[in-house]
Formats: C-alpha cells, structure tokens, sequence
C-alpha cells in the first residue's frame, strides 16, 4: 500500500471515529429528550426506538386480539403488553376515585379486546370492588318491570340499552351496569325502587332461563352481545345528582 493509501485509509478511520462518537453523544442526549417511559424507551440518532436497560431495538406488534405489544428484536420476545398496561391504569385511577368518595361508578371497561372467539363475548368489565370481569348483557325489561321502577319515560324505547353485568366463571348475573342505573335514574326511578326491583328480576330470569325446550333467556344471557358498549356511567356521581331531581318532580307532582 502506498503513502496515499494509508493516508486515506488513515482518513477514512478518522471521520468513522468522529461519526461515531458524534451518534454516541447524540444518542446520550436522546436517552432524555426522546424518552418513553410507558415503554421504557428511547429513539436514538437514527430514530430508532431502543430499550432504555438493554439498548436492544424495539418494535410495535400488534396482536390477534387488538392489544399492542413491545417486541425485543434482539431476543425475539414480546416484553410487554402496552394495551393492558394501559386498561390497568386506567382501572386503578377510576377505582381509587371510587375508594375516596368521588365517585358513584362501580366498574370500567378494560382494555379494547372485544374477546370475539372466547365462549362469552364482549368486552370486559373490571369491578372496583373484586377486581373480576365481567361482560354487558342487555335485560329483558318488561312492562310489568317498567311499572315497579315508577318511570316516567315512555316505555318500549327508552329501556332498550338496559343491562346487567354477567360473570362468564359463574354464569351468573351479577348487577345492573352503571349505565343502567344512571339512565333508570334518569328516567324517574330512585335507588330504592332499583334496590328492590334487581332481585325480583333476576329471579324471574332464573326462572325462564329454567323453562324447558326455551334457551332463548340462556342464549341470550350468555352468548349475545350488547351492541352500544357504555357499560360505565357518563359522570361519575350520578346518583345523589339524579335522585334529588326525581324527588324532587315527584314532590311537584
């Protein structure tokens, strides 16, 4: 090799060196700057995203089930599931509100898996109280039901959204959604006539779900789902707000 060829190779190592010490401040720099800390990640000079421990690239995947996760491409493995880590903080902020006096709501709605190919369809409910899920069924509210709640909606139209909460472990109607006791509310009852109207309703279920040669209460319980998905209440003190004004229409009336 002659003079000028170890002199450029020379150079060539040269500017390699700079570049990359230049990538390597860079990339110090965007350890803050591009920082992620849902992900635990960063995006270095090259806008790549790399773990912050590890600095292994990584990538989005999205699942079968619609949840998105966090693939290492160095190890091939799925680290994290961002979707449900999501829905989970989501639940721990709303139920906290509800430990605190805040609010009325007794579930949210977890995560955006619509679990189509599972026994129970439907998107799941987690409960503020006993952390299970549970699936929105819409009610079979009869007119004989619209009298003992004391409604003064016009009946046929205004119930069509009512629903229970149904646990797929137990197969067992749990309660009314928060949806449902905010639009009964709404629509002229109070607590305690709700109070005293669930029990009787599930037993009437109970007992045609018991008929035999009908499975429409059954199938409809457990394989039909909702089609509006509004489980969760729109506010979250819904009930003293609500229930003031009907006593107080009704003390008008």
């Amino acid at each position: 090799m002659g003079l000028f060829g170890l002199f450029y190779t020379a150079f060539g190592l040269g500017c390699k060196g700079a570049m990359g010490i230049k990538n390597s401040l860079e990339d110090n720099e965007n350890r803050t700057k591009y920082r992620d800390n849902e992900t635990n990640t960063y995006l270095d000079h090259n806008m790549t995203k790399r773990d912050l421990n590890t600095n292994h690239v990584m990538t989005y995947h999205k699942a079968n089930n619609g949840d998105i996760l966090l693939k290492d491409c160095e190890t091939g493995k799925y680290v994290k599931n961002i979707s449900q880590d999501r829905a989970e903080k989501k639940y721990q902020e709303e139920r906290a509100k509800t430990l605190r006096g805040e609010s009325d709501r007794t579930h949210i709605r977890y995560g955006d898996d619509e679990h189509r190919k599972d026994t129970f369809p439907g998107y799941r409910y987690k409960d503020f109280k006993t952390g299970k899920l549970y699936v929105e069924r819409f009610m079979i509210f009869t007119e004989e039901h619209y009298k003992m709640l004391h409604l003064w909606s016009g009946y046929g139209v205004s119930q069509k959204s009512f629903s229970v909460l149904f646990d797929p472990e137990t197969r067992k109607i749990v309660r009314l959604t928060d949806s449902t006791i905010e639009s009964m509310l709404g629509q002229g009852a109070l607590m305690e006539d709700i109070n005293a109207f669930f029990p009787i309703y599930v037993k009437e279920y109970y007992e045609n779900m018991s008929e035999p040669y009908n499975t429409f209460y059954k199938d409809r319980l457990y394989y039909q789902r909702t089609l509006y998905n509004e489980a969760d209440s729109l506010k979250d003190n819904f009930i003293k707000e609500e229930e003031a004004r009907v006593r107080y229409r009704r003390g008008k009336k």
